[in-house]
């Protein structure tokens, strides 16, 4: 109500999203495609009207891992947001790209590797903050070679005990090694 949204065009299709059970089972008789279009619709429907009152921010981290359904929600919505006061804020890895990017509306920053000093600071400051002493093995910051996701997890391996020497070499290593234990 306070964005300017009709309730009994949307609660019925949120409370069902949220897990909420409903108790008129209103949405029962509607096949999971009808079920589906109008939940998104009426998510639709309170981004922009949210938008008309103030400035509504979408954060997502790791896009690359999106499911189908919300990746099926993100593109209609911003499909339909050109005029909207909604800025959608995404993380993403290298080697996805939205379908949407190339809009007018849409712009990508890339994060460019660190520097050795910046990645030293970084493992410095998580082993620190760990109560390790901080003296950054020199083999994490060869074998990250700038990448903040890869530089973060070896310091969370040397953390959880592992010997700097011992870490694996890739990310995929690194994030193998970690489910391993």
């Amino acid at each position: 109500r306070r964005v300017g949204t009709a309730p009994e065009d949307t609660l019925p299709f949120l409370l069902r999203l949220l897990g909420v059970p409903d108790e008129q089972d209103r949405l029962d008789e509607l096949e999971p495609q009808v079920i589906q279009a109008r939940t998104f619709a009426a998510m639709r429907r309170i981004l922009l009207d949210a938008s008309r009152q103030s400035l509504v921010v979408i954060e997502i981290e790791d896009l690359q891992w999106i499911d189908a359904t919300s990746a099926s929600f993100l593109d209609t919505l911003i499909g339909q947001m050109a005029a909207a006061n909604i800025l959608v804020l995404l993380t993403f890895r290298a080697g996805f790209s939205p379908a949407w990017l190339d809009r007018s509306y849409g712009h990508q920053m890339n994060v460019n590797r660190l520097s050795e000093d910046d990645s030293r600071q970084l493992v410095t400051r998580l082993l620190r903050r760990a109560g390790l002493p901080d003296d950054t093995p020199e083999d994490v910051l060869y074998k990250a070679d700038g990448n903040p996701f890869f530089l973060e997890q070896m310091a969370n391996a040397i953390i959880e005990g592992a010997d700097a020497e011992g870490v694996p070499d890739t990310v995929q290593g690194m994030v193998m090694a970690r489910i391993d234990r």
